[in-house]
């Protein structure tokens, strides 16, 4: 029996990865910093640490034959040192101790957001995208390098990996896209911003679970995908309003009211996030960031054919039984 760790286990999309594992019949362990009573009823071995812990990792990792690494600092606001520590230092503790070890498979959580420079992205490849020269803010910064680092140890000493880009994650118990969707419609502080014909990738949890572990099942020293980074999602983007639209209404909260242009939306950004930062203010996010700007009023949907020819990725819940799953 394979024997994998995942990172980040306890979270929205660890703990999918781990259950999705367990049904395969994986020897599965969880490592994250907090402890999770639903994993352990799944029959899923559960350790507390820290990324930024190379012993920790080291006594997690022992005896393992693949990682998956999902444990990642998120949001649009925050100390760069903190997304700094806990995506670069991090992955870079988690290959440094998969070498020490000798474990020979990784797959690495990556995100669309390491390509987003300002521009609509309307069905490009990984190829055809590469990485921004100016910065969207320190999550995506920090993605960036950490995305890097995964790609560039790939084979050495037998060592293989590969990138995973799921986009805007649904389903239930999301903690991140509608949650701040509901949390800004309830005290009336969500604007439109751009032409309101912008179009997005949403994927379900359960589609990106699956995606890491076709990929893991994949990854060889000879297969394809090894040193490759892969954008996965439904296959079919939403535009962005009408989906905001449908679910303000869904959840039964007040219409939108108010557009605001992308450039207007842009400078705020910039203005805010200086504000912010030079008042020490990170605790308390932004109404407005470069990051926020750009993922409402730009397009950005991708491209899945790699990853359906390189390790046969097709999203097998719909966007409509996502939905139905989320309004229960």
């Amino acid at each position: 029996m394979e024997k994998v760790l995942v990172t980040g286990g306890g979270g929205f999309l660890g703990t999918e990865i781990c259950k999705q594992l367990k049904d395969k019949g994986y020897d599965v362990t969880s490592y994250s910093r907090k402890s999770y009573p639903h994993l352990s009823k799944m029959g899923i071995r559960c350790m507390q640490g820290s990324v930024t812990s190379r012993e920790d990792l080291g006594y997690a990792m022992k005896g393992k034959d693949a990682v998956i690494h999902t444990a990642a600092l998120a949001g649009v606001w925050g100390r760069h040192k903190d997304f700094y520590d806990a995506n670069v230092v991090g992955t870079q503790n988690v290959l440094d101790v998969m070498e020490t070890l000798g474990i020979p498979r990784l797959v690495y959580t990556s995100s669309p957001s390491v390509v987003f420079a300002g521009k609509d992205i309307t069905g490009q490849s990984e190829e055809e995208l590469s990485y921004p020269t100016q910065s969207m803010g320190s999550y995506p910064d920090t993605k960036v390098e950490a995305e890097k680092r995964v790609l560039a140890t790939h084979g050495k000493k037998n060592f293989v990996s590969v990138a995973i880009r799921p986009h805007h994650i649904l389903g239930s118990g999301d903690p991140h896209f509608l949650p701040r969707i509901k949390e800004k419609a309830k005290r009336g502080m969500l604007k439109k911003v751009g032409d309101l014909n912008n179009m997005i990738d949403v994927t379900y949890v359960g589609n990106a679970a699956l995606a890491h572990i076709l990929a893991l099942e994949a990854l060889t020293p000879r297969s394809p995908l090894g040193g490759k980074a892969y954008f996965v999602a439904q296959e079919r983007p939403v535009n962005l309003w009408e989906f905001v639209d449908t679910m303000i209404d869904k959840f039964g909260l007040p219409a939108i009211k108010g557009r605001i242009s992308f450039q207007t939306a842009w400078i705020l950004g910039i203005t805010l996030e200086t504000v912010y930062r030079t008042l020490g203010i990170y605790k308390k996010e932004p109404p407005m960031t470069r990051l926020i700007a750009f993922s409402t009023a730009r397009s950005h949907y991708f491209s899945h054919a790699a990853a359906k020819r390189d390790f046969g990725y097709i999203p097998r819940v719909s966007l409509e039984e996502c939905m139905q799953k989320i309004m229960r």
